[in-house]
Protein backbone atom coordinates (compact mmCIF):
# COMPACT_ATOMS: atom_id res chain seq x y z
CA UNK A 1 0.00 0.00 0.00
CA UNK A 2 1.56 3.52 -1.02
CA UNK A 3 -0.13 6.53 0.73
CA UNK A 4 0.93 9.99 -1.03
CA UNK A 5 2.28 12.09 2.04
CA UNK A 6 4.33 15.23 1.97
CA UNK A 7 8.01 14.82 0.61
CA UNK A 8 9.14 15.31 4.31
CA UNK A 9 9.53 12.39 7.31
CA UNK A 10 6.95 12.79 9.45
CA UNK A 11 7.06 13.10 13.35
CA UNK A 12 7.23 9.18 14.37
CA UNK A 13 5.65 8.47 17.84
CA UNK A 14 6.11 4.41 18.48
CA UNK A 15 3.32 3.59 20.56
CA UNK A 16 3.70 0.07 21.27
CA UNK A 17 6.87 -2.47 20.11
CA UNK A 18 6.68 -6.10 20.84
CA UNK A 19 7.89 -9.13 19.32
CA UNK A 20 4.87 -9.43 17.47
CA UNK A 21 3.46 -5.95 16.80
CA UNK A 22 4.82 -2.38 15.77
CA UNK A 23 1.80 -0.16 16.30
CA UNK A 24 3.46 3.86 15.44
CA UNK A 25 1.47 7.25 14.91
CA UNK A 26 2.93 9.04 11.75
CA UNK A 27 2.06 12.94 11.42
CA UNK A 28 2.55 15.37 8.54
CA UNK A 29 3.14 19.04 8.46
CA UNK A 30 -0.23 19.17 5.97
CA UNK A 31 -2.26 17.83 9.11
CA UNK A 32 -2.35 14.46 7.84
CA UNK A 33 -2.17 11.93 10.50
CA UNK A 34 -1.56 7.99 10.05
CA UNK A 35 -1.67 5.30 12.36
CA UNK A 36 -0.33 2.04 11.66
CA UNK A 37 -0.32 -1.36 13.08
CA UNK A 38 2.27 -3.76 11.33
CA UNK A 39 1.98 -7.55 12.23
CA UNK A 40 3.45 -11.10 11.12
CA UNK A 41 1.35 -11.13 7.47
CA UNK A 42 -0.86 -8.00 8.50
CA UNK A 43 -0.69 -4.34 8.14
CA UNK A 44 -3.34 -1.95 9.33
CA UNK A 45 -3.81 1.89 8.47
CA UNK A 46 -5.85 4.28 9.60
CA UNK A 47 -6.13 7.94 8.68
CA UNK A 48 -7.89 11.29 10.36
CA UNK A 49 -9.22 12.03 6.36
CA UNK A 50 -10.52 9.43 4.06
CA UNK A 51 -7.78 7.68 1.95
CA UNK A 52 -9.04 8.29 -2.19
CA UNK A 53 -7.78 5.44 -4.64
CA UNK A 54 -5.83 6.98 -7.34
CA UNK A 55 -5.57 5.59 -10.92
CA UNK A 56 -1.74 4.62 -10.37
CA UNK A 57 -2.98 1.93 -6.93
CA UNK A 58 -1.93 4.72 -4.73
CA UNK A 59 -4.00 6.80 -2.19
CA UNK A 60 -4.35 9.93 -1.33
CA UNK A 61 -5.94 11.94 1.66
CA UNK A 62 -8.95 14.26 0.87
CA UNK A 63 -8.61 16.83 2.85
CA UNK A 64 -11.88 17.80 1.92
CA UNK A 65 -13.19 14.45 3.93
CA UNK A 66 -12.57 14.15 7.32
CA UNK A 67 -12.56 10.51 8.84
CA UNK A 68 -14.85 10.57 11.60
CA UNK A 69 -14.45 6.87 12.44
CA UNK A 70 -10.46 7.47 13.30
CA UNK A 71 -9.48 6.55 16.74
CA UNK A 72 -6.36 9.46 17.60
CA UNK A 73 -4.34 7.10 19.64
CA UNK A 74 -2.49 8.88 22.32
CA UNK A 75 1.18 10.04 21.93
CA UNK A 76 3.80 8.78 23.57
CA UNK A 77 5.57 12.23 25.64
Amino acid sequence: MKINTPNELPRVDIIDRSKNRLYARHEYSNGLILVSEIMPGNLKVSSNYKLLKESDGTYSPDFDSPNFDFYECPRVI
